[in-house]
């Protein structure tokens, strides 16, 4: 049996465990933090970054699917390349949302990035064309 398997149970233990971890995840994940007292926050970020965004999701693609690079990066390289490249925006926006932590304080900048995610993903859509009014 492979790991993905243990997470596919369609039970509401299940499902109330994994919300529990995941919010328990969520609000410890500065602990680590607390022991760096010389390093700026921009390289505590980075590391976060490197390691959640790059090295956990190779290492459980690797241990999901052993084939992941033969059987989904070299059919579709270009879409895979596409899809690091909207990756990587996506870590400059994460480390853009912190400085705007440091710069504005937590209540306004995540007020702020909120109504922008909102803005643009109510508005997207159609500006896209994905959707007809």
């Amino acid at each position: 049996m492979y790991p993905g398997a243990l997470v596919v149970q369609h039970s509401l233990f299940s499902g109330v465990l994994i919300i529990f971890v995941a919010g328990l995840l969520s609000g410890v994940f500065v602990i680590p933090t607390l022991r760096v007292r010389e390093w700026e926050w921009e390289h505590i970020w980075l590391v976060y970054s490197l390691g959640a965004f790059l090295l956990v999701p190779l290492m459980l693609a690797a241990l999901c699917s052993p084939h992941t690079v033969s059987d989904v990066l070299e059919p579709q390289i270009h879409l895979a390349i596409r899809v690091g490249f909207y990756g990587l925006f996506f870590g400059v926006g994460c480390v853009l949302f912190g400085v705007s932590w440091a710069r504005l304080g937590i209540a306004v900048a995540t007020a702020l990035a909120s109504g922008a995610v909102v803005l643009v993903g109510s508005t997207g859509p159609v500006v896209m064309g994905a959707v007809a009014l």
